[in-house]
């Protein structure tokens, strides 16, 4: 027997542990009912865990879309509204998802606001929207979500930035302010939680194709009559993108870091552009 080497084949049960990592976890998803939301709810639910959506309003086809997610994944699914510019509404779904399935171990931090508007264009009523939903939201839902995580001894926090956190872009002066903003955050919360079994990451994604962007191509077809090739180009030079990405390649990076893999990656901006910023950013 020297020398050789002896396999010891899996049982069901570790099996299917490993398959579904995070079966006894409960993940919270803000913005999550289209986009990179969504795709971020399949993710963590296709490795078990169990997902609470959430967003300022309920869609009208909510029901296949939670349904969708528990028949496919075999997890539990729920939805709650929640304004996230109300610090009362952001403590209320915290407290929902917790009485809903035990625990909350996964925060992703994804809704956002933005405009296409300068220092001198932008209204004030705009910047302060944007301040309160992509920044000053996520500081308090982390505050929410960190006494559960803490218990558990066990905890991950991922907020979805942008490239345009890690290069300025014209005309982009809240979007860009709140997503740098926000990777700091990331930076300080991870290193206030060292040791504690939690960490705290962004994730940057590049220009990723979602409905927001099917609405901006159908429009440019019928106010232009261009061709969905012309306007396709035209969107994507308008927006200074060399590609879009997929929405599912964003929500990967998100479950790696959910996962055990990423147990000891803490603190970082994580850019998901195809290699965009390497080449020299947006115009």
């Amino acid at each position: 027997m020297a020398g050789k080497t002896i396999s010891r084949a899996k049982s069901p049960a570790s099996a299917r542990a490993a398959a579904r990592p995070l079966a006894r976890k409960t993940a919270l998803i803000t913005g999550s009912v289209q986009g990179i939301g969504l795709a971020t709810a399949h993710a963590l639910a296709a490795l078990g865990a169990k997902v609470m959506l959430t967003d300022i309003t309920r869609p009208a086809d909510l029901n296949p879309i939670v349904r969708r997610l528990r028949d496919e994944h075999g997890t539990k699914a729920a939805f709650e509204c929640a304004d996230l510019t109300s610090e009362a509404q952001i403590d209320a779904l915290v407290r929902s998802t917790v009485a809903a399935f035990g625990s909350l171990d996964i925060l992703v931090n994804n809704a956002a606001v933005r405009t296409r508007e300068s220092i001198e264009t932008i209204a004030p009523e705009d910047w302060r929207l944007a301040l309160a939903v992509n920044l000053t939201a996520p500081f308090h839902l982390i505050r929410g979500a960190l006494p559960h995580m803490r218990t558990r001894g066990w905890g991950r926090i991922v907020n979805i930035a942008s490239g345009f956190g890690l290069m300025a872009s014209q005309r982009r002066i809240d979007y860009v302010t709140t997503k740098t903003g926000m990777i700091g955050m990331t930076k300080a919360v991870a290193l206030d939680l060292t040791g504690t079994g939690i960490t705290c990451n962004a994730v940057c994604p590049g220009s990723t194709w979602t409905p927001r962007q099917q609405g901006r191509l159908d429009r440019l077809m019928a106010e232009e009559g261009l061709s969905e090739a012309d306007a396709l180009e035209k969107l994507r030079t308008g927006l200074g993108a060399s590609v879009f990405l997929p929405a599912e390649s964003i929500a990967a990076s998100v479950a790696y870091l959910c996962g055990d893999s990423g147990a000891y990656v803490t603190g970082i901006a994580l850019p998901v552009d195809g290699g965009h910023l390497a080449g020299g950013g947006w115009s």
